[in-house]
């Protein structure tokens, strides 16, 4: 159960309240109760949109040339292996623009959806992933998105772009 609103307790008024959208405080609290269903990571597939740099193949962003680039970029940040690269699918690819409309050269904007591990049919398994604390590999598509996020959010800390071209 989730309440919202002023909650006092052992004589502690809480200074936080509940307001309506015309910024007047609501009397009662709000209270709802929330049942999280079972989730099969394995089964979902993940969407996204990531920016690359330094793409040497993408000034036509139409061509497979392109599109084979951005999914082999994807691929190697996350150290897929060759089986496993066919569950990345690149959905659409955009010239990146800057503040101003103007062409960024190398630098493309990509939708990625990362479809669900076949291990059930295969028993396939990524030959590199990340292990959970349990042990296991952490192949759904969910945890490898996290991974690129990871390694995205760990090059812009070094002051450098690990979703560069080059490696």
């Amino acid at each position: 159960t989730v309440e919202m609103g002023k909650i006092n307790t052992a004589g502690i008024e809480s200074p936080s309240n509940v307001f309506d959208m015309n910024g007047n405080p609501i009397a009662r609290n709000v209270k709802f109760e929330k049942t999280v269903g079972n989730i099969d990571l394995n089964q979902a597939s993940t969407s996204f949109t990531v920016t690359l740099n330094g793409l040497i193949n993408c000034s036509d962003v139409s061509s497979d040339v392109c599109t084979n680039e951005v999914k082999n970029k994807i691929a190697s940040l996350l150290v897929l292996s060759t089986d496993d690269q066919s569950r990345i699918e690149v959905v659409d690819v955009s010239d990146a623009v800057d503040n101003l409309g103007e062409i960024i050269n190398g630098t493309v904007t990509a939708r990625i959806k990362i479809l669900p591990s076949d291990t059930s049919t295969h028993g396939r398994m990524l030959r590199h992933g990340e292990t959970s604390s349990d042990g296991s590999i952490s192949d759904h598509s969910v945890g490898l998105f996290r991974k690129l996020q990871a390694i995205a959010v760990a090059g812009e800390q070094n002051h450098g772009r690990k979703l560069d071209g080059a490696m």
